[in-house]
């Protein structure tokens, strides 16, 4: 079976109601607005699948780069077609507003926030910045689920984080999500002024189950000023 094949019956893994101080040991990364995909190398061949197992086939250029980008000719990326793009400093730390959320993001975060008006911001945030006409857009990969003939879904996140580092250069149409180990209110004012709508907490150690809803996985809305 190869990556193509793999795909195919495969859907995103999706965000549960655990609250995000439930979350042991997570990694955290700002939520993307955008189309979800799941996408499949195969040789010098790509293609793009969206959350409900349809071919994304208006995105051929963004395939074709995912496929130049790519270290391996057999591999299966989680990620967002996406208009936030910064090519020399997406999701990186700029130092503007950084402390201004900190109390916030501690107390409603690291402790705990739960689903409610926040969700309903969030989702609010990913639509009104969903890609529109002849916005540009690029690939954005935040998660490497089969590599070489492998299934990665028993790796925990953190590896599978690491290896997707190693395996996928970034050009200006493929990057690969940042994320980062708490405290992260230093992160949140950066993350903020770019308009991400929100944060996600996802546990280092955590496994992929494609199509299910995570045990491990918490989304916040963006804390606001």
């Amino acid at each position: 079976m190869n990556a193509t094949d793999t795909v195919l019956d495969w859907r995103p893994q999706t965000f549960g109601s655990k609250s995000s101080g439930d979350v042991r040991d997570p990694i955290v990364e700002p939520i993307w607005s955008g189309l979800r995909f799941l996408g499949a190398v195969s040789g010098d061949v790509a293609f793009l699948q969206d959350v409900d197992g349809e071919r994304l086939d208006g995105f051929a250029s963004l395939a074709l780069a995912l496929a130049q980008a790519s270290g391996s000719d057999d591999l299966v990326v989680d990620g967002y077609v996406t208009a936030e793009v910064i090519h020399d400093g997406t999701g990186t730390f700029t130092g503007a507003d950084m402390m201004d959320s900190a109390s916030k993001v501690v107390s409603h975060a690291l402790l705990g926030g739960r689903p409610g008006s926040d969700d309903k911001r969030l989702d609010k945030g990913r639509a009104e910045r969903m890609p529109q006409g002849d916005d540009p857009v690029a690939l954005v990969l935040v998660d490497l689920l089969w590599l070489d003939g492998t299934s990665l879904l028993d790796i925990p996140l953190l590896e599978r984080r690491r290896q997707l580092e190693s395996v996928v250069n970034e050009t200006d149409l493929v990057r690969r999500g940042t994320y980062v180990r708490p405290p992260i209110d230093t992160w949140v004012g950066s993350w903020r002024s770019m308009g991400f709508p929100g944060i996600s907490f996802k546990a280092a150690n955590g496994r992929y189950a494609p199509g299910a809803s995570a045990r491990d996985w918490a989304s916040i809305a963006m804390p606001r000023r």
